[in-house]
């Protein structure tokens, strides 16, 4: 993949894991690491927070699909 890489290591979210209803139910804590690709050489040339990526939206989206 082309663009500069981000590392998110150790992200914990909860997570509904299992076969049954039942087991979905219970929350249970999963670890990730997560590796993102984006170009960010517009965030590097304007110095501009809005050009780059924002963690947080990042861990919200990973919490949802969990």
């Amino acid at each position: 993949m082309e663009g500069d890489r981000i590392l998110l290591e150790g992200i914990q979210v909860p997570a509904a894991l299992g076969v049954t209803a039942a087991e979905r139910r219970m929350r249970r804590p999963v670890l990730l690491d997560l590796e993102v690709f984006r170009d960010l050489r517009l965030a590097g040339r304007t110095d501009r927070i809005g050009q780059t990526i924002h963690y947080g939206r990042i861990y919200d989206v990973v919490e949802d699909v969990a």
